[in-house]
C-alpha cells in the first residue's frame, strides 16, 4: 500500500518524498510465501474443534522481513529523478498539507500531525 502511494505522490509533486524522518519500519512478506501461510492455517483449522486460534478468534499475519519507509522513499525519489520525473535523487519531506493532500487525513502510518507522529 505504501509503495503505490509514495509513487503517486512523488509523480504529482514532481519530487519523491518522505514522511517525517522516515524512521518507521514495516513488516513484509514475499508473495511466494503466502501459499505456505494459507496451507498452515488451513491445516490447523481442519484438525478439529480443539485447535485454538482459528475461526472468529484467529488472526494470522505473514511476515518474513521488514523494510524502512525512509529507505523506500529515497529509492522512489532516486528512480523518479533518473526517469526525469523528479528534481532531486534525495527524497524531500512532505509538508503536513502535502501529507493531507496525497495520503488523506487520519492515515497514521504516513501522516505527521504537528510532530505527534515522529516517523
Amino acid at each position: 500500500m505504501q509503495i503505490p502511494l509514495l509513487i503517486k505522490a512523488g509523480l504529482a509533486r514532481g519530487q519523491g518524498g518522505v514522511i517525517g524522518k522516515g524512521l518507521n519500519v514495516w513488516p513484509s512478506i514475499h508473495i511466494d510465501d503466502i501459499p505456505t501461510l494459507y496451507t498452515a492455517v488451513f491445516d490447523a483449522a481442519t484438525k478439529g474443534p480443539d485447535a485454538t486460534g482459528h475461526g472468529r478468534e484467529g488472526y494470522y499475519y505473514g511476515e518474513n522481513g521488514e523494510y524502512s519507509l525512509g529507505e523506500l522513499s529515497h529509492a522512489v525519489a532516486k528512480l523518479l529523478y533518473e526517469m526525469g520525473l523528479g528534481k532531486s535523487p534525495q527524497a524531500t519531506p512532505f509538508t503536513d498539507d502535502e501529507a493531507d493532500k496525497y495520503f488523506g487525513v487520519g492515515l497514521s502510518f504516513v501522516h505527521v500531525n504537528q510532530g505527534v507522529i515522529d516517523y
